[in-house]
């Protein structure tokens, strides 16, 4: 029988982790290798929203490096704050430019993923800073 009080999670409860952080770096890795290679509907995007394409392309690195970091436990959750920024950044200048809820609806779904996986793996961090910092 298992103690919920235990600081050890359950195999049940890692593997669940780790399906969400999987789908939510992959969502954010394929986002930001569109916005990098310049894919016309990205490129369409941030031209509507007044954008430079370099700026495009520092969003797309941002999210592909924040992808790749989310995947590393230690970090996994400072990544996620950056990547929530990232989606919180794209929700607001969705709102800002006049598009529809309805276009906002993405950056919302990835901010929520990125919300629960920093949720998920912040007692790894919490533990990497007290291992940095000592207590």
């Amino acid at each position: 029988m298992s103690d919920l009080s235990s600081a050890t999670p359950s195999r049940g409860r890692t593997i669940i982790v780790w399906i969400l952080t999987i789908i939510t770096a992959a969502v954010f890795a394929m986002a930001g290798f569109s916005k990098i290679s310049g894919a016309e509907q990205m490129v369409t995007a941030f031209t509507a929203f007044g954008f430079p394409t370099w700026f495009m392309t520092l969003v797309g690195i941002a999210e592909v490096v924040g992808a790749i970091a989310l995947l590393l436990p230690p970090i996994a959750s400072l990544a996620g704050l950056g990547l929530m920024g990232v989606a919180g950044g794209a929700f607001i200048t969705h709102m800002a430019s006049g598009d529809s809820i309805g276009m906002a609806i993405p950056s919302i779904v990835v901010l929520v993923l990125a919300a629960i996986v920093t949720w998920l793996r912040g007692k790894n961090f919490a533990r990497t800073l007290v291992n940095i910092f000592g207590t």
